[in-house]
Order: structure tokens, then sequence, then C-alpha cells
């Protein structure tokens, strides 16, 4: 700055790999809103992480922590915080794509959504923007989600009128349970090889079927 050079902002991980940093890992980023200090995110192929799961550990924590973000100190496992995704997705529009590693099968699933965009700390972080989804699963895990509030157990957004939806679930999310049954058909952020409810699952409404022999996950952004 000393030198009148202007410095652009690297706003999210596709304008680094636009300038040549292509190694997968965590590299600061700073994006156009964001009232702080830089900060990292794990980025690959110009997708910017907001979640990754390599390692069995559950994500019960409460308010505080997701909004500024969880890491794990022995693997890449994260999620990066909903304050820092919501400042990133409203400098751009992005497409989303999640990524499920079936146990058994260690076949690859994939959802992707051609916009998403959650709010801010008032609006509890709501899934504001859900756009069209493409994938290689017939059911649209992430639809019964759109709109809602993120949930955790010290912060009850979900729009269940009987029960607290992170209780049975045991983790932060984008909690429904408007039919006071359902609360959630992709808990990416569930336990590791626990059953429905608590486990890290997905579940078909309408053929009330659940999955939960997944191994690993990933949601992540890229600007259209």
């Amino acid at each position: 700055m000393g030198n009148g050079t202007v410095c652009q902002r690297v706003q999210d991980c596709q304008d680094l790999y636009d300038n040549g940093v292509i190694s997968e890992g965590f590299h600061l980023i700073y994006p156009l809103t964001w009232p702080g200090e830089p900060f990292e995110a794990y980025c690959k192929d110009g997708w910017t992480f907001f979640q990754l799961r390599v390692s069995h550990h559950g994500l019960f924590y409460g308010w505080d922590l997701y909004r500024n973000g969880i890491r794990r100190s022995d693997s890449n496992s994260h999620w990066l915080g909903n304050e820092k995704l919501a400042n990133i997705t409203a400098q751009r529009d992005y497409t989303m794509r999640m990524e499920f590693r079936n146990s058994s099968s260690n076949i690859t699933h994939y959802l992707q959504y051609d916009l998403f965009r959650i709010g801010s700390e008032v609006n509890n972080y709501a899934l504001e923007e859900l756009g069209s989804y493409t994938g290689s699963l017939e059911y649209d895990y992430m639809r019964y989600h759109h709109g809602v509030g993120f949930s955790t157990y010290d912060s009850d957004n979900d729009n269940s009128t009987s029960r607290k939806c992170t209780q049975p679930h045991l983790a932060g999310w984008w909690y429904n349970g408007y039919d006071n049954f359902t609360c959630t058909t992709a808990n990416f952020n569930g336990r590791y090889g626990e059953p429905w409810k608590a486990g890290l699952c997905i579940y078909d409404r309408e053929r009330m079927i659940a999955d939960c022999d997944i191994a690993a996950t990933e949601m992540k952004i890229k600007p259209l």
C-alpha cells in the first residue's frame, strides 16, 4: 500500500485459483464485507469448503462455535463458521455442492444447487437461497431445509412446535420440523456410526428410508 499499489481482496478460493494458487489446503481469503482480518478457508480447484468431515468426531456444539468456526487439530475436518459463510455468500452468487462417500460401497454421491446463500446472524443464518438441484441421487435431500434458520442446542430456530430438533439429532444444522415429525433430511453434522436421529445420515421423507452408512462428507461453494 505504501508504494501506491492497490491490493485487491481475495474474496474466495476461486480468486486464489485464478491467480495461480492451485494447491489443496487451507489458504487465507478476505471477503468484501468481512470486518476482521483475513481468515483461512479450505480450498480445492477453486471450491471454498465450509464443511469437511474426514475424521469420526461429532459436531454437537453451541451457537458461538458454529458462528465462529470449528476445526479439528488432528485432521482437515472443520466447519468454516456461519458468520464467515454469510459474508462470503453475500458478495457473489454461488453454486453449492455436497458430497458424501458411502462406507460399504466406497461410492461418492453428490448434490449440487445452482444458487446458495445464507442470511446474517440477525436472521439466524437462515438458508435463504437454494437453487435448482442436480445430482447423482433422485431425491433432493436439501430442499426440505430451504428458508429455515440454523439451530444449535442453545439456539432453537427450527419450525417444530413440539420439540427441539437438536436434541434427537445432536448437531447444528438448518433443522425444519414443521410437521413435528421430520427435523432433517440431511444430517451432515451428525455423529458417525449412529442410527437415524443422532447419526450422520440422509433421509427420504417420501419413502421414509434413512441411509447412515456414510464415511465422509464435504460441502463447498464456487462463484457462478
